[in-house]
């Protein structure tokens, strides 16, 4: 028998994206996603951008809350996982750097982990982000 320890990612992206859910989410997105939350404000009936959504722990959550959610992340093993555990959600396989959504599409824009992973500087990120909600 094998054990497997929490840096085990796996062989293949779609391990990574498991082990992600596994590991990262319940120790640390879950309760990041809590505080998301409560900053956002009332959410019932927002329609919710969640960037770089990963596995979609947050957009579940911000569902949860009320709001209208679609995710967008660039890992298609990521979005698999979160369509996979989530329903109502819309997750779409995207760029954080070039959102694929019309002007004003949205009411609130997330983002919990992305801003230390995405490389264009922030700034950009964070007017298309504007244009979009």
């Amino acid at each position: 028998m094998t054990v497997r320890s929490a840096m085990d990612w796996g062989s293949t992206a779609d391990d990574a994206a498991r082990a992600y859910q596994g590991y990262l989410v319940p120790g640390m997105f879950l309760a990041l996603a809590e505080k998301v939350v409560e900053t956002a404000g009332p959410l019932d009936g927002a329609r919710v951008l969640d960037v770089a959504c990963g596995t979609g722990s947050l957009s579940r959550r911000l569902t949860e809350a009320g709001a209208s959610v679609t995710g967008i992340d660039l890992a298609p093993p990521m979005v698999a996982v979160a369509r996979e555990l989530s329903s109502g959600i819309a997750f779409v396989e995207g760029s954080a750097d070039e959102l694929p959504f019309p002007d004003d599409s949205f009411d609130v824009v997330t983002c919990q982990q992305g801003p230390a992973v995405l490389p264009r500087p922030a700034g950009r990120r964070r007017r298309d982000a504007a244009r979009a909600a």
